[in-house]
């Protein structure tokens, strides 16, 4: 899918967005190209040269290693339209499916 990255002040409908989910998760950068979050079950890349991010369903032992762990808070704000947020004490970035 085609997502869009930004700082959530430049997002022009922020104050339209309501979180719907959130959770405290990590994010494990490995060296096989992928981001795992455990607690989403999920894992995930993004190309910034496309623009594209990927996200499948993982579920089981991590086949790389470990290169950085990083935690977050995940917001989720949208379902269609996906629009996410995630942040910690030094940056927030927003998602924005399509955008």
């Amino acid at each position: 899918m085609k997502i869009a990255r930004m700082s959530p002040q430049s997002y022009k409908n922020r104050q339209t967005l309501k979180p719907i989910e959130s959770k405290k998760v990590t994010i494990l950068w490995c060296n096989d190209g992928w981001s795992y979050v455990p607690a989403r079950y999920v894992r995930f890349r993004y190309s910034h040269e496309t623009q594209i991010y990927e996200e499948v369903p993982w579920s089981g032992a991590i086949p790389a290693r470990v290169e950085y762990e990083e935690d977050v808070m995940w917001i989720l704000y949208s379902k269609s339209p996906r629009i996410w947020q995630e942040q910690n004490k030094d940056y927030a970035e927003l998602f924005v499916e399509n955008g």
